[in-house]
């Protein structure tokens, strides 16, 4: 009887230490999806900038323009590092033995694959 009890305390700690695990991973999760949506709505943001069909009429307009398209430039490499640091975070999570391992680096190349259409237009 002692060591059926034993066995089932074993149990209970081993599922409850599973549980803990999962419950980490599901908060690291969260936390990258919300850095992936912030990473899409830059995205998004630099996309509206870039269909923007704002020229210059004269010398100072220009210099603005090149300004705009300098900061433009700066904020797609800023994002595209975001994007790669966070393809890697997925997939050292996805490593890490995640259960939704499948779904975080699909997210992740989604992302990627966008970031690279947008340059590809640029």
């Amino acid at each position: 009887m002692l060591d059926a009890m034993n066995d089932q305390w074993d149990a209970l700690v081993a599922a409850s230490l599973d549980k803990g695990r999962k419950l980490r991973q599901a908060s690291n999760q969260v936390a990258h999806n919300k850095t992936l949506d912030d990473a899409k709505s830059k995205l998004d943001e630099l996309n509206s900038e870039i269909n923007q069909s704002d020229v210059g009429n004269d010398l100072r307009s220009c210099r603005e323009q090149l300004k705009k398209q300098l900061v433009l430039e700066n904020d797609v490499n800023s994002l595209d590092l975001k994007i790669n640091d966070l393809v890697q975070a997925g997939e050292e999570m996805a490593q890490d033995g995640h259960f939704d391992a499948v779904g975080i680096i699909t997210q992740g190349q989604k992302h990627r694959e966008r970031l690279e259409a947008f340059k590809g237009n640029c």
